[in-house]
């Protein structure tokens, strides 16, 4: 694969991510992380939400996606944009309309059904925030080579089944490559980077993670865990197939974050560094 044909440095580097990704797997191992009890003691997170609130939210994400598709298509004469042919000062700003017509009216949802006294149980105050912090740079490493591994994997499998080799990856990434040196690279990163990482996690994991945990997650969190990660792979299914089991990995290492700790701060922090680093690999 030609993206696999990388140098000596990069490799070293390659090996050194996988050899701190096995310590840390190892160390979570070791201390019981990923057993039955791996989350005795973590904070409850009684919330007051319901399996209506992820209608409710669904609903709202659905009706934001006609919006702005509705919008573009008023905006372009009736004929859908194709972001290859668009500014990529175009692209972020369609982006960031998309994530506030959809993402964000649901995050407001959320936060009105709990109310500011449940912020905090919800995950919205970090507890422990230096101890949060580590542990979502331990979880990067990890998740870095792993996910990549997987992925190569899945794609030299679908190779040798005959399928194409796809590029893998975030739509925006190409754009990315285009905006290089470029002002628009701000507005980008803010929204892949930045706004992506909170508006998703607040959604997957506060929200339907935390349903999902009320609704005999308590005895079983594996199956809150999975199932949201289930739901997150699947918001991304624009992209090729090949990725989707590594964003389903990606989705447990956040999920069993929020778990753990029963805060955001390191399931967001984890996940706006994996989308940097893809960032980074784009325009670097």
């Amino acid at each position: 694969m030609p993206w696999l044909d990388v140098g000596p440095v990069v490799a070293a580097l390659v090996v050194g991510a996988v050899v701190a990704g096995l310590f840390v797997a190892a160390r979570v191992v070791a201390r019981g992380g990923l057993g039955a009890n791996a989350f005795v003691g973590s904070p409850r997170r009684d919330v007051g939400l319901s399996a209506l609130d992820v209608a409710t939210a669904g609903l709202i994400i659905i009706l934001g996606l006609t919006v702005h598709g509705r919008i573009q298509l008023a905006w372009y004469g009736g004929q859908p944009p194709v972001p290859d042919l668009m500014a990529p000062a175009e692209v972020a700003a369609w982006t960031l309309v998309g994530q506030f017509l959809c993402q964000l009216p649901t995050v407001v949802f959320l936060l009105w059904r709990t109310g500011r006294d449940h912020w905090g149980d919800l995950g919205l105050r970090p507890r422990r925030a230096g101890r949060e912090a580590a542990a979502a740079a331990a979880a990067l490493v990890l998740a870095l080579p792993l996910i990549y591994g997987l992925t190569a994997a899945v794609i030299a499998l679908g190779r040798a089944a005959g399928a194409e080799e796809p590029f893998v990856g975030h739509d925006l990434l190409p754009v990315f490559e285009r905006a290089a040196g470029n002002w628009s690279i701000v507005p980008l990163v803010a929204s892949v980077v930045l706004v992506a990482a909170v508006l998703e996690e607040m959604i997957f994991r506060g929200l339907l993670q935390t349903v999902l945990h009320g609704a005999g997650g308590k005895s079983r969190p594996w199956a809150a865990i999975l199932v949201a990660s289930v739901c997150f792979a699947m918001f991304h299914a624009s992209v090729p197939w090949q990725s989707l089991p590594g964003l389903f990995v990606l989705g447990i290492i956040f999920g069993w974050l929020y778990e753990r700790h029963g805060s955001l701060l390191p399931s967001v922090l984890a996940h706006a560094g994996f989308n940097a680093v893809n960032v980074a690999m784009v325009v670097f």
